[in-house]
């Protein structure tokens, strides 16, 4: 079994190097953006769909958490739409990732080194016209390679919100998989931690363990569950021909009832609201994972962001084909309205207060509310 506190302990140290990173970042926020913009030597342009991937090197966090894409490379600036600009050095290392919606505005990433890793921040946004030029967030990403120019070691720290990290591991015999341990965890650095008390017993940890192929095309998901073994979940396949309208699969409800049956027959909190958070899709399906908060407000989604259970696993929900999030919203929508009807619990959900859904950063869709 993993020893919880000790991986908390560490992510509260990479929590902590942030700190002198962003007063770094700050100090010479302008020199570092003016040297990304010097050094500059070539300039890719992709469809939206990248986000943040530029900024984000994982193996593991855009096909199986994230959903951030490169895109689609473009050979100039579209007039309308949105687009992201990537720029990069002589040696083909980025520097900056600019991202840019329809009406215009920007914000942009940019990379520097500082204490034996590469940093990404938002130090730049423009916004009719005008530039801001300073470090926006307490958000940073952390990247450390070793001497053959493999990640070790990233994250993405919010320095009093969560850490989200992946620890690498690469075998001796290169047809090997590659090991990544990836944890996701709330801090707590304002308190003190209680020896009689372990921290991970009142706090969101979640633990999950990857097998990466060499070739960087095949993703080999494991739950670490409650007692510290780790169960596989699933696996994601790049590559495969794409359909054009991805729908879920035909056994997709059955799945999925029996997978909220075995939640439901668990020591769970008895009132509240439910919340069904939803992770980004893939080329094989989306996840959801089932939660429940002591309140709910369908005024102030907020409610959902501390809930008091959350299940152990991520169903899966298969598909033929990536779908855009809408997409993949309104397939949870369906099957949670479905088994409101027809779930062999369907009156253990109706004695709560509220069913939501989202994905991170996004409105919750309210399926249900108790009158």
């Amino acid at each position: 079994m993993t020893d919880k506190n000790k991986i908390m302990d560490m992510l509260d140290e990479e929590i902590r190097s942030c700190f002198p990173a962003i007063e770094y970042a700050r100090e010479h926020c302008g020199a570092i953006i003016e040297a990304a913009y010097q050094n500059c030597v070539r300039k890719v342009y992709t469809t939206r769909g990248s986000d943040l991937g530029v900024a984000c090197p994982s193996l593991v966090n855009h096909r199986v958490i994230g959903g951030h894409k490169k895109g689609r490379v473009i050979k100039s600036i579209p007039e309308k739409d949105a687009y992201c600009e990537i720029g990069y050095d002589s040696d083909n290392k980025p520097l900056y990732f600019k991202s840019v919606n329809e009406y215009r505005s920007e914000d942009t990433y940019f990379f520097f080194a500082y204490d034996n890793a590469v940093w990404a921040m938002e130090m730049e946004n423009v916004f009719k016209n005008e530039v801001s030029r300073s470090v926006r967030t307490h958000r940073i990403k952390k990247c450390v390679y070793d001497k053959q120019g493999r990640i070790r070691f990233y994250a993405e720290m919010e320095t009093y919100g969560f850490a989200l990290a992946n620890l690498y591991e690469y075998p001796e015999d290169a047809g090997k998989p590659i090991i990544c341990h990836f944890y996701y965890y709330v801090t707590h650095l304002e308190s003190e931690p209680d020896p009689a008390n372990p921290r991970w017993e009142n706090t969101q940890f979640y633990e999950h363990l990857y097998e990466i192929s060499p070739d960087l095309k095949v993703i080999t998901e494991y739950n670490c569950n409650a007692d510290g073994a780790y169960v596989f979940s699933r696996q994601i396949t790049s590559g495969g021909k794409k359909s054009a309208k991805p729908k879920a699969a035909a056994d997709s409800y059955p799945k999925f009832a029996a997978w909220l049956d075995a939640e439901l027959e668990k020591d769970t909190p008895e009132n509240g609201g439910i919340y069904f958070d939803l992770f980004s899709p893939t080329e094989d399906g989306f996840g959801i994972y089932f939660s429940i908060a002591e309140t709910f407000d369908p005024d102030d989604d907020d409610w959902a962001c501390e809930p008091a259970y959350w299940s152990d696993n991520m169903h899966m929900v298969s598909t033929n084909g990536e779908m855009e999030w809408e997409a993949a919203l309104g397939t949870s929508v369906k099957l949670i309205r479905k088994y409101l009807r027809e779930g062999k619990y369907k009156s253990i959900l109706r004695q709560y207060d509220g069913i939501g859904t989202a994905f991170s950063d996004s409105e919750i869709e309210y399926v249900y509310v108790r009158k």
